[in-house]
């Protein structure tokens, strides 16, 4: 038996495949980045479906995308367009309905159940994708003790917070 096992010539194989990909590294991020994006139509695309797709390593191609910055804000703005392009579709299933809805062309309950499930499958999707922008979660702050908001709140409450008043006695009076 040789001194590759079967198992580490195809792992030195996808790594030679992943080297000889990435050597042209404008090319390579324009590849993820538009597959990341949904380039051609699919939704919720993502890094171990790509380096799957190559037949990459895929703890490879992740460290190598996580090494440099610039890498790493290509690949959040390429999600970003993704959810975007995901919430532009819970617009068009819905519109399509409503248009059908508008000529009064017959609509079964069937298909408005099905449109309504898959707004509802790309709204969570983006939501997924970009939180701050397409997720349902509000995000709460308050201003004070980041160890002790309990106290802030008492110490609001009971008057405590207030600074006192510095009462001044006129002498010229007496």
């Amino acid at each position: 038996m040789s001194q590759w096992g079967c198992r580490s010539i195809k792992k030195k194989e996808r790594l030679d495949r992943f080297h000889a990909w990435c050597e042209d590294e404008d090319k390579a991020m324009y590849e993820i980045c538009e597959f990341l994006a949904g380039g051609d139509g699919e939704l919720k695309r993502n890094i171990p479906q790509f380096a799957n797709a190559k037949d990459f390593v895929y703890r490879t191609l992740f460290a190598w995308l996580m090494e440099d910055e610039d890498r790493k804000d290509m690949i959040e703005t390429a999600k970003r367009i993704g959810a975007d392009k995901m919430a532009q579709k819970v617009a068009d299933v819905l519109n399509d309905i409503a248009g059908k809805m508008d000529k009064q062309i017959e609509v079964s309950n069937q298909q408005v159940t099905l449109a309504k499930a898959r707004s509802d499958a790309y709204k969570w999707m983006a939501g997924c994708v970009a939180p701050t922008i397409y997720g349902n979660k509000a995000e709460v702050t308050h201003k004070g003790d980041n160890d002790n908001p309990i106290a802030l709140l008492l110490n609001q409450v009971s008057g405590n917070s207030l600074s006192p008043v510095k009462h001044v006695e006129d002498d010229d009076q007496e």
